[in-house]
């Protein structure tokens, strides 16, 4: 491999990251590894297709806050899934300076990108990437640093001096070179395993370190925009950061090890066995959801044939919401089924003597309503 370091002053070497980015050896268990990663995200795609199915297709929702939660966290940030689920029901209840908002902005990034593909306005590119990095950073955190545009000086990670540094990323006038040839890889038509390509995309972004702040929110989120590019995977349900988060040591341990031996073996590995595990996990929690869902659908039609349920019409429909968001006020409700509030309150009376739903807290004069044992599946 070609990369290098550079001196940028006494005592510092910047690393240079220029990989021949091409086909990959790996050993045969990790070819063993890697068709047992793309088979178990082969039939974690198949129940989302389920789950689509069924009409829920906007569980997604639920998911990718899991996701931006566990990203989110892994950047220092507290706040907690349930949390980013009650702001994404009312906002209002969270103080202007409550980092639930980054976790909140992670997720209208990634939902701007999926829809970016999903439209086929533009392939993944950097110009998209930068557009999801201005929202991710706007109005928190890191907001003067630059959102949406490539830094323009020196950065380094792990310590206040640059001399103490963990790593110091490639000096700003190595990027355009790094990140251009990166991008070649993403398309380029060498038959590299897509998951493979993926795990090195997701590396190879965080060596280059391309933006001031929230390159690894970024990092992760382009994992989940480069399965769904690639076809791996239709929808952002793998919550990989999740892994990450549990093994927070060995995930920076595995990216490091790169800069070091110049090597790909140790990270593809760490990566190949995330997503294997993710993958089982998730697809076995996709499962419990469609039970779920299926168990409240039958309690809500015994109680329309029974006649105890007034306004059976909106059930469904709410019950859909309650999938999404997983925490309701009545006021969300309305909006999203286009009810009447009388009709919002009586069915949530309805859910609440069903089980469905349970007085989560109070705030602020709005009650907040969490379907917990969706809460608690979703959390495993």
């Amino acid at each position: 491999m070609a990369a290098q370091y550079r001196v940028i002053q006494d005592g510092v070497k910047a690393f240079i990251p220029r990989f021949a980015l091409g086909q990959i050896d790996i050993s045969d268990d990790d070819k063993h590894l890697l068709a047992e990663a793309r088979g178990e995200l082969g039939t974690l795609n198949g129940i989302c297709a389920g789950l689509t199915g069924r009409g829920l297709g906007v569980a997604v929702y639920s998911l990718l806050t899991r996701e931006a939660t566990a990203s989110s966290r892994i950047e220092g940030t507290t706040a907690s899934f349930s949390d980013a689920l009650a702001f994404g029901a009312q906002p209002r209840l969270f103080p202007p300076d409550h980092d639930v908002r980054e976790v909140s902005n992670y997720v209208e990034a990634a939902s701007m990108g999926f829809r970016v593909l999903d439209g086929g306005e533009l392939p993944l590119c950097w110009r998209v990437i930068r557009q999801l990095h201005a929202r991710l950073l706007s109005g928190v955190r890191g907001a003067q640093r630059d959102p949406g545009q490539w830094r323009g000086g020196q950065v380094h990670v792990g310590a206040v001096r640059i001399e103490d540094a963990v790593y110091v990323p490639p000096p700003a006038d190595e990027m355009p070179d790094l990140l251009s040839s990166l991008e070649r890889y993403m398309h380029s038509p060498v038959p590299v395993d897509p998951l493979i390509r993926c795990g090195v995309i997701h590396a190879q972004f965080e060596l280059i370190h391309p933006f001031l702040d929230g390159n690894g929110r970024i990092g992760r989120l382009l994992v989940s925009l480069y399965l769904k590019h690639s076809g791996l995977l239709d929808e952002p349900v793998l919550v990989l950061s999740e892994y990450f988060e549990r093994n927070r040591a060995e995930y920076y341990e595995a990216l490091a090890s790169i800069s070091r031996t110049c090597e790909w073996k140790r990270w593809l590995h760490f990566f190949m066995l995330a997503v294997a595990e993710q993958a089982r996990k998730r697809a076995g929690i996709c499962r419990k959801q469609i039970q779920l869902y299926e168990e409240f659908k039958l309690r809500l039609r015994v109680r329309e044939r029974s006649g105890r349920g007034r306004r059976p019409a909106y059930y469904e429909q709410a019950l859909d919401v309650v999938f999404q968001r997983v925490v309701v006020t009545r006021r969300l409700l309305v909006d999203h089924v286009r009810m009447t509030m009388p009709t919002a309150r009586s069915l949530v009376d309805r859910f609440v003597e069903e089980g469905i739903l349970a007085l989560m807290e109070t705030k602020g004069g709005e009650h907040l309503f969490v379907c917990q044992q969706l809460l608690d599946l979703i959390a495993e």
